[in-house]
Formats: C-alpha cells, sequence, structure tokens
C-alpha cells in the first residue's frame, strides 16, 4: 500500500471523527498522491476523471 495512501486512512478517521455525520472518502490514482474527500460532488467527478475509492470513513470507523 501507497505511503500516502496510509496517512489519509489515518487522516480520514480523524476528520469522520470530528464530523460524525459525515462520510469521508480516501481516493488513489495512478502516479498521484492519495487524497481524502467529504463532499459528493467532488467524488463524482475524481471518479470520472479515474480516482478510485480506497476507503470509507463515517463515525471514525471504516465502512465499505
Amino acid at each position: 500500500m501507497k505511503k500516502s495512501v496510509v496517512e489519509m486512512r489515518k487522516r480520514a478517521e480523524e476528520v469522520s471523527r470530528k464530523y460524525p455525520d459525515l462520510v469521508v472518502y480516501v481516493m488513489d490514482k495512478p502516479r498521484k498522491h492519495a487524497v481524502i474527500c467529504a463532499n459528493d460532488w467532488v467524488y463524482r467527478e475524481r471518479i470520472l476523471d479515474g480516482w478510485n475509492d480506497v476507503a470509507k470513513f463515517k463515525n471514525g470507523k471504516e465502512i465499505k
């Protein structure tokens, strides 16, 4: 697993604890750094741009 994915998973878990009703996505794309997003519109646009959904967090717990 990429180092940036591991870092973003930790960050997404923290953000989802801070905002428990929000679903936080960890996304990755080849030759790019992993990112997190919590906006559905941004999530859909990234999927169309070729990003992959790695993990989802809600309430500090991974869902998927």
